[in-house]
């Protein structure tokens, strides 16, 4: 399961941001997106943001713009990624520290709140907690607190076996939830909501819902899934 947040920034273009992404720690895995940390398993996955003007209704866009002093020069949407729960918030809270530390902006949770860096490094505390409290878990295995559409969009994404980068991934849009239960054996109340690795008992079944073919012997393969994230409100 993947939870999003979106970092918006004041003044700086999409080129600094990547210059900002490459010193804070992060690897560039194709021409738009970018994963954190560097070394070792990505448990964050980033891409350019450029849809404030059709997801968020007015109110949002202008709690935003306030915050801002005026419309983003740049935004980049950070992928949670739910296999390494509380791991996941650290580095992000981490990676949001290093970047709005470099150039003004602020942080959308997504779930009720914007962010700036200070807040973010005094850990200030507002109605869901400190930042994102509201995705951290008590315990390694267990649901982020936020409740997920069963409906969320689900992936196919596969990583080198040595370098651990995110090599691609492919929506898969023809798969049932109960099809995918019946693939990796879970039972009919699971949402899927966790990371799950692709063995070779699978292929056969999970190859007639993707396009890329499957190939254990060269990449790592991991079906997730994304939240649909609510926009409506989310700041009010």
């Amino acid at each position: 399961m993947a939870e999003s947040i979106i970092v918006y920034f004041a003044t700086v273009d999409r080129a600094a941001v990547a210059k900002l992404l490459r010193e804070s720690g992060c690897s560039k895995t194709d021409d738009q997106r970018w994963q954190y940390p560097r070394s070792g398993m990505p448990t964050l996955l980033l891409a350019p943001y450029t849809d404030l003007d059709s997801e968020y209704d007015e109110d949002d866009r202008r709690a935003i713009f306030t915050r801002l002093g005026g419309r983003p020069a740049c935004a980049v949407i950070v992928e949670l990624r739910r296999h390494f729960s509380s791991r996941a918030v650290d580095d992000a809270t981490d990676l949001c520290r290093r970047l709005l530390g470099q150039a003004d902006g602020v942080v959308d949770d997504t779930y009720s709140e914007l962010w700036t860096c200070t807040e973010i490094q005094t850990r200030a505390i507002k109605r869901d907690g400190s930042f994102l409290e509201c995705y951290r878990n008590a315990g390694a295995g267990e649901p982020f607190r936020r409740v997920v559409d069963p409906d969320a969009t689900r992936w196919l994404r596969w990583y080198e076996l040595n370098g651990n980068n995110l090599v691609d991934e492919e929506q898969v849009t023809q798969a049932s939830l109960a099809q995918l239960q019946e693939i990796f054996g879970t039972t009919p109340d699971d949402p899927m909501f966790e990371c799950y690795p692709v063995a070779a008992q699978h292929i056969q079944r999970l190859a007639t819902f993707v396009s890329q073919p499957i190939e254990l012997s060269r990449f790592a393969y991991f079906v997730e899934a994304d939240a649909i994230l609510p926009r409506t409100g989310a700041h009010g």
